[in-house]
């Protein structure tokens, strides 16, 4: 989708010509036992936004790590920014389980109780130079990228 002059109305772009595209992905199909929270968003733009609420967003992102056969480094950013904010809840672990289940893999209840040891094993297989190349050109603060590391992963994952 292409949005022209959304950057330049508010001021952010000098280019009244230039778009904005965004990429959409729909799932026709969402597991159910999702929780939902809207938020007023202002960040250039005033919006409202109805998004999964925090255990659903760590759920969703899980879910993301273990199906997913290429590696996604925004993936593994989101998944430290999630585990290093010692406020954030848990996943709900209900969603974790259709998710996956919807995918093709079954978990029992003690499964997904550990879901950390299933996503240490996986992020132990990724190649970290992929994971951080894929990631890189979208960094706000590129001085980040020194935090990706398997290591940081891993102990996030072990606290």
């Amino acid at each position: 989708m292409g949005f022209p002059g959304l950057l330049y109305d508010p001021g952010l772009s000098p280019h009244r010509e230039q778009k904005l595209s965004i990429k959409v992905e729909l799932n026709t199909n969402p597991p159910p036992h999702a929780g939902t929270e809207t938020s007023l968003v202002r960040r250039h733009l005033l919006l409202n936004l109805l998004h999964y609420d925090k255990p659903g967003l760590l759920a969703g992102r899980l879910h993301a790590i273990i199906h997913r056969t290429h590696v996604k480094g925004r993936d593994m950013y989101d998944l430290i920014w999630y585990l290093s904010d010692p406020a954030w809840p848990q996943p709900n672990l209900l969603l974790l389980r259709t998710s996956l289940a919807q995918t093709g893999l079954e978990l029992s209840s003690e499964q997904a109780a550990n879901e950390r040891n299933l996503i240490a094993a996986r992020v132990a297989t990724m190649e970290w130079n992929r994971v951080v190349a894929d990631v890189q050109p979208f960094l706000e603060r590129s001085e980040e990228i020194t935090l990706l590391t398997l290591e940081n992963v891993l102990r996030l994952l072990q606290a």
